[in-house]
């Protein structure tokens, strides 16, 4: 039977036969290393190849990428497989310490190394000097600030660090976590995942997923098997109203007129649209042909609005009514 060509840009996903083939080379694959376990790999990419359907030479390469990533998301994991970054959960003195003063330490050391040399210090140097210096400082501390330090530790063990430190965890660290926890969860459970995330920086500024960087999205699914982008295939921006109403309750933003959010972060307001009205005072819906999409979504955000804030308004002069009669109408 004549197997019926790809053309460029078409990239199949995998087929039962190819997975069965690279299925049966991956235990292998992922005791070996070095010479061997390329060896493992190129059989297996040569079998699986010859299950593929027909396709240029542009999609056979990349094809063998795609065995590549089927490889790595399919070897075995340790049962007790660590995040990439962890995060601290139990806080000393020490550390109370080193986070408080962290910027003051290493400012000292540069200008001790330049005192010394003349030259910028190099970060060798830097890194060698630091835990010394650490011990030094604890040394110096007086029982009263060691007393205050342990408080804060247990503090910050018990309920939560400063919002400054949070906000340096969260900027460090987020992705990274979130990243490792979506890998997992695909490996492990098939699952994809798109994560929105807001946090306060270090100044108390909101940070929101609707800024111009990539501040609070998280979109991994291309590089989980033969996936794609979410945020590049899909509309995902018709979720951020509702996200962004949402955390500006839950981190009691205020906002002013114009739908900023005070602390120093812009949230759009929605658009809204005019409609004329029937004779019954409803909403008309305007012919839509050559209308953009957004334009389409805000006309329904309005329509919707309207019509539910005419059926509560309606529902309530029922209940008056029902409840003291024709004058609580007046």
């Amino acid at each position: 039977m004549t197997r019926t060509k790809i053309n460029a840009g078409d990239q199949p996903w995998l087929n039962d036969r190819e997975n069965t083939a690279l299925q049966s080379h991956v235990e292998d694959w992922g005791k070996a290393s070095g010479t061997e376990r390329r060896q493992i790999f190129k059989a297996a990419a040569r079998e699986a190849r010859l299950l593929a359907p027909k396709m240029d030479q542009e999609l056979l390469k990349q094809r063998k990428e795609k065995y590549r990533q089927w490889f790595h998301n399919h070897k075995k994991h340790k049962a007790n497989a660590k995040a990439p970054t962890k995060l601290q959960k139990k806080w000393t003195a020490r550390q109370v310490i080193e986070e408080q003063r962290k910027a003051d330490i290493l400012q000292q050391i540069h200008e001790e190394i330049e005192e010394e040399t003349g030259q910028k210090p190099e970060q060798k140097e830097i890194f060698r000097r630091y835990q010394p210096t650490m011990t030094a400082i604890m040394k110096g501390l007086g029982d009263n600030e060691l007393e205050e330090a342990q408080a804060k530790a247990d503090e910050w063990t018990n309920q939560a660090p400063d919002p400054a430190v949070q906000a340096k965890t969260a900027r460090k660290k987020g992705e990274k976590m979130i990243k490792h926890f979506a890998k997992e969860m695909f490996t492990q459970a098939g699952m994809r995942l798109f994560v929105l995330g807001s946090w306060k920086d270090e100044k108390g500024s909101l940070l929101t997923s609707r800024q111009v960087d990539t501040v609070g999205r998280f979109d991994f699914n291309e590089h989980l098997g033969i996936g794609s982008s979410f945020m590049k295939c899909k509309d995902w921006q018709v979720i951020l109203p509702a996200w962004e109403d949402f955390i500006g309750d839950a981190f009691n933003q205020d906002q002013d007129q114009d739908g900023t959010l005070l602390g120093g972060t812009r949230r759009v307001p929605k658009p809204y649209h005019e409609f004329d009205l029937d004779r019954m005072g409803l909403p008309m819906l305007p012919d839509i042909e050559g209308v953009s999409l957004d334009a389409k979504k805000g006309m329904i955000r309005s329509f919707l609005t309207i019509h539910y804030s005419s059926s509560d308004a309606h529902r309530h002069r029922n209940m008056l009514w029902k409840a003291e009669g024709p004058s609580a109408l007046e």
